[in-house]
Protein backbone atom coordinates (compact mmCIF):
# COMPACT_ATOMS: atom_id res chain seq x y z
CA UNK A 1 0.00 0.00 0.00
CA UNK A 2 1.35 3.59 -0.90
CA UNK A 3 1.93 6.14 1.97
CA UNK A 4 1.10 9.99 2.22
CA UNK A 5 3.77 12.03 2.34
CA UNK A 6 4.41 15.44 3.13
CA UNK A 7 6.90 18.15 3.10
CA UNK A 8 7.23 21.63 3.76
CA UNK A 9 9.38 24.37 3.67
CA UNK A 10 9.04 26.11 7.43
CA UNK A 11 11.06 29.05 9.13
CA UNK A 12 12.24 28.99 12.62
CA UNK A 13 9.30 30.54 13.84
CA UNK A 14 6.83 28.28 12.07
CA UNK A 15 5.93 30.21 9.35
CA UNK A 16 4.55 28.15 5.98
CA UNK A 17 3.87 31.15 3.98
CA UNK A 18 5.57 32.21 0.80
CA UNK A 19 8.24 29.97 1.10
CA UNK A 20 9.20 31.21 -2.84
CA UNK A 21 10.54 34.60 -0.88
CA UNK A 22 13.31 32.29 1.04
CA UNK A 23 13.63 29.00 -0.49
CA UNK A 24 12.29 27.98 -3.95
CA UNK A 25 11.79 24.71 -5.65
CA UNK A 26 10.12 23.97 -9.33
CA UNK A 27 10.87 20.32 -10.12
CA UNK A 28 6.74 19.34 -9.74
CA UNK A 29 5.45 20.83 -12.99
CA UNK A 30 6.17 17.63 -14.96
CA UNK A 31 4.71 15.08 -12.31
CA UNK A 32 1.60 13.58 -11.40
CA UNK A 33 -0.56 15.95 -9.11
CA UNK A 34 -3.78 15.41 -7.15
CA UNK A 35 -5.68 18.62 -6.29
CA UNK A 36 -8.08 18.26 -3.82
CA UNK A 37 -10.79 21.03 -3.89
CA UNK A 38 -14.54 21.68 -2.77
CA UNK A 39 -14.70 25.08 -4.91
CA UNK A 40 -12.92 24.06 -8.14
CA UNK A 41 -14.77 22.24 -11.21
CA UNK A 42 -11.27 21.57 -13.24
CA UNK A 43 -7.53 21.83 -13.08
CA UNK A 44 -5.39 23.01 -16.01
CA UNK A 45 -2.43 22.17 -14.24
CA UNK A 46 0.00 19.89 -16.29
CA UNK A 47 -0.79 16.19 -15.04
CA UNK A 48 -3.15 17.25 -12.39
CA UNK A 49 -6.22 15.27 -11.76
CA UNK A 50 -9.06 17.24 -9.26
CA UNK A 51 -10.14 14.94 -5.98
CA UNK A 52 -13.46 16.37 -5.37
CA UNK A 53 -15.04 13.53 -3.41
CA UNK A 54 -14.70 12.99 -0.05
CA UNK A 55 -11.42 12.71 0.25
CA UNK A 56 -10.99 10.29 3.21
CA UNK A 57 -12.35 7.86 0.56
CA UNK A 58 -10.58 9.66 -2.35
CA UNK A 59 -6.94 9.27 -0.37
CA UNK A 60 -7.92 5.88 0.59
CA UNK A 61 -8.49 4.73 -3.07
CA UNK A 62 -5.15 6.49 -4.30
CA UNK A 63 -3.41 4.68 -1.06
CA UNK A 64 -4.45 1.22 -2.54
CA UNK A 65 -3.18 1.94 -6.00
CA UNK A 66 -0.06 0.25 -7.24
CA UNK A 67 3.12 3.24 -7.46
CA UNK A 68 4.95 5.07 -5.62
CA UNK A 69 4.11 7.16 -2.43
CA UNK A 70 1.43 9.87 -3.00
CA UNK A 71 3.30 13.44 -1.74
CA UNK A 72 1.70 16.34 -1.15
CA UNK A 73 3.62 19.45 -0.88
CA UNK A 74 3.02 23.20 -0.49
CA UNK A 75 -0.51 23.02 0.70
CA UNK A 76 -0.50 23.50 4.57
CA UNK A 77 -4.35 23.44 4.59
CA UNK A 78 -4.27 19.98 3.06
CA UNK A 79 -1.18 18.77 5.43
CA UNK A 80 -3.38 19.87 8.51
CA UNK A 81 -6.43 18.14 7.46
CA UNK A 82 -5.04 14.87 6.56
CA UNK A 83 -3.24 14.81 9.61
CA UNK A 84 -6.16 15.52 11.78
CA UNK A 85 -8.10 12.78 9.86
CA UNK A 86 -5.33 10.14 10.30
CA UNK A 87 -4.57 10.08 6.37
CA UNK A 88 -1.23 10.95 6.51
CA UNK A 89 2.00 8.62 6.93
CA UNK A 90 4.32 11.02 7.03
CA UNK A 91 5.58 14.37 7.72
CA UNK A 92 9.22 15.97 6.58
CA UNK A 93 9.28 19.88 7.76
CA UNK A 94 12.06 21.03 6.13
CA UNK A 95 13.34 23.67 8.58
CA UNK A 96 15.33 27.14 7.32
CA UNK A 97 17.56 28.75 9.46
CA UNK A 98 15.54 31.99 9.04
CA UNK A 99 13.33 34.09 11.31
CA UNK A 100 10.17 35.29 8.97
CA UNK A 101 8.98 36.92 11.66
CA UNK A 102 5.06 36.77 10.13
CA UNK A 103 2.59 34.79 8.39
CA UNK A 104 0.50 31.63 8.25
CA UNK A 105 1.46 28.87 10.20
CA UNK A 106 1.17 25.31 9.86
CA UNK A 107 -0.99 24.55 12.66
CA UNK A 108 -4.23 26.04 13.77
CA UNK A 109 -4.97 26.76 17.31
CA UNK A 110 -7.80 24.54 18.98
CA UNK A 111 -7.20 21.49 17.57
CA UNK A 112 -6.96 18.30 19.14
CA UNK A 113 -3.60 17.10 20.22
CA UNK A 114 -1.80 14.53 18.30
CA UNK A 115 1.44 12.75 19.13
CA UNK A 116 4.00 12.43 16.32
CA UNK A 117 7.67 10.12 16.42
CA UNK A 118 10.54 11.53 14.92
CA UNK A 119 11.85 9.14 12.36
CA UNK A 120 14.90 10.63 10.39
CA UNK A 121 16.84 13.80 10.73
CA UNK A 122 19.20 15.16 8.85
CA UNK A 123 20.75 18.29 8.30
CA UNK A 124 21.95 20.31 4.62
CA UNK A 125 25.25 21.70 4.46
CA UNK A 126 23.13 25.17 4.24
CA UNK A 127 22.25 24.59 7.67
CA UNK A 128 17.99 23.38 6.82
CA UNK A 129 17.23 20.87 8.86
CA UNK A 130 14.88 17.96 7.47
CA UNK A 131 12.86 16.44 10.58
CA UNK A 132 10.49 13.34 9.36
CA UNK A 133 7.52 12.36 11.26
CA UNK A 134 5.26 9.69 11.73
CA UNK A 135 2.22 9.83 13.80
CA UNK A 136 2.49 7.27 16.57
CA UNK A 137 0.13 5.08 14.96
CA UNK A 138 2.10 4.39 11.96
CA UNK A 139 5.30 3.90 14.05
CA UNK A 140 4.00 1.38 15.56
CA UNK A 141 3.58 3.10 18.80
CA UNK A 142 0.60 4.33 20.80
CA UNK A 143 1.68 6.61 23.50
Amino acid sequence: MRKVVAGLFISLDGVIQSPNQWQYASHINNTAKYVVSTTLNQVEWKNSTLIRGTMSEEIEKLKRQSGKNIGVAGSPTLVESLLHQDLLDELTLMVHPVVVGSGKRLFKEGRELKRLRLVDSQTTSTGVVLLTYQPLSQAGSEQ
